[in-house]
């Protein structure tokens, strides 16, 4: 998702969350001392929220109206300059990017804040406010970190604590796995046909649904993946299948993965759904948001959601005017959120079962990657990387062993897989891998 999207998004959202916070025009030149150490005190809260978070400079945290910032105080946001800050109030060391993009006439800008790696972020200095000195803005041996009310707040809870230093053992779990898989190679086990019978028959249905309630006059993504064996009623109380989304929804600056619509939620039979179908009023016509899943009993989960189909401009891709593109780097990045997700719903209930992933993108024929975005890592002869296919895929049957311990080489196999359908066959693991790491 590129941060055109995410702001689009966020504005859709139109709320603060754990992982978002606004922070109206004002440049990181024009604040003051106090202002800037609020920031870093938010930072540090979003480092050790799940997911990390984003502030966006150029909507109004009041209205959430989109405000802009001035073309003259871009310059002030400077990465190098944040981060030398926030370097001296974290332990272990933690930093954060930053995002410049123009939406229509406006600029925002995204300080984006990473999940902490392996350890919480402790505040290491004593900071008081320089107006008010008895103020506390930043405390030494504070741990930070956002609720759902989105404030930044220091851990004063046992279920807080609990739950963020349960983060860290799995993370720290995570590597120890994925270092065993480097030595060891499993089998995962393999699918009865049965199996696939009786999941193919709540597929039907979920597709069914879904596509009733938002339409299939798009490109799309689509994403399924279910234990194995079958098993009818695996999650006895389908009141869980709910908890089991919104507790481990990806957050993609602002937005989650997948999105949970409090508008259309429902448990229907033998599942939960959720839908959202709009199409928000933009600068050059309109945003759609069009997005639904299901996920049933037996563990399956099936989603759908608008793939993004750019059309090019002759001077920035080098493509004939018009033609359609698609952004090898959304690819990156969804796969590997839909991978994360999976590792994390599948974690929770089936820690020993076999799993089978499955992601499609559908109406992609004649359709080139493109390179347009900044930062690449690395270009692309773009006459050459043209999809035929109209539908394409990628399919993995695995463990949620593996899932824990390499689900990011298992997303960077299956976008190569992907990658391949546009001839896109140079692209090497370590490009893909240094991707995933941003």
């Amino acid at each position: 998702m590129g941060s055109e999207e995410v702001i689009k998004r966020l504005l859709a959202a139109r709320k603060e969350t754990k992982n978002t916070d606004y922070k109206g025009q004002k440049s990181w030149g024009e604040m003051t001392k106090d202002e800037k150490h609020g920031i870093i005190r938010d930072i540090l809260g979003m480092a050790n929220t799940r997911d990390g978070g984003t502030l966006v400079f150029g909507v109004e945290d009041e209205d959430y109206e989109f405000v802009g910032v001035p073309d003259g105080k871009l310059a002030s946001f400077d990465p190098t300059d944040v981060n030398n800050l926030l370097e001296n109030y974290t332990e272990p060391k933690h930093y954060c990017s930053i995002q410049k993009t123009k939406i229509g006439e406006r600029w925002a800008v995204l300080i984006e804040v990473p999940e902490f790696k392996e350890e919480p972020i402790i505040c290491k200095k004593d900071r008081n406010s320089t107006k008010d000195p008895p103020k506390v803005i930043l405390r030494k041996g504070a741990i930070y970190i956002r609720n759902e009310k989105a404030e930044t707040v220091e851990i004063n809870t046992v279920e807080d604590m609990r739950e963020l230093l349960g983060r860290a053992l799995r993370k720290k779990g995570d590597w120890l796995l994925r270092e065993i898989n480097t030595i060891l190679e499993g089998r995962p086990l393999a699918a009865f046909e049965s199996d696939k019978e009786l999941y193919d028959k709540e597929i039907e249905e979920a597709n069914e649904e879904i596509i009733k309630k938002i339409g299939n006059d798009f490109a799309r993504w689509e994403v399924y993946a279910y234990p194995i064996p079958y098993q009818t009623n695996r999650i006895p109380d389908i009141t869980l299948l709910k908890k089991l989304v919104t507790e481990n929804a990806v957050s993609t600056g602002g937005w989650a993965f997948p999105f949970a619509n409090e508008e259309s939620s429902s448990y229907f039979d033998n599942s939960w759904q959720s839908f959202i179908s709009k199409d928000i009023p933009w600068v050059d016509g309109a945003f759609r948001v069009k997005e639904g899943f299901r996920i049933y009993d037996s563990g399956l989960f099936v989603w759908k959601g608008i793939l993004n189909i750019g059309r090019s401009i002759i001077n920035e891709s080098r493509l004939p005017e018009g033609s359609k593109v698609v952004f090898y780097r959304d690819i990156i990045r969804s796969v590997t959120y839909f991978l994360k997700f999976i590792k994390r719903i599948f974690e929770g209930y089936e820690p020993e079962t076999a799993v089978l992933v499955r992601v499609i993108m559908k109406g992609v024929a004649d359709s080139y990657l493109s390179d347009t975005e900044m930062f690449m890592a690395f270009r692309l002869e773009l006459f050459k990387h043209r999809s035929v296919q109209n539908i394409i895929y990628a399919e993995k049957e695995t463990t949620v062993a593996e899932l824990n311990g390499s689900y990011l080489d298992l997303a960077n196999e299956m976008i190569r897989r992907l990658l391949l359908y546009f001839n896109a066959d140079g692209i090497t693991y370590e490009a893909i891998r240094d991707m995933q790491k941003d």
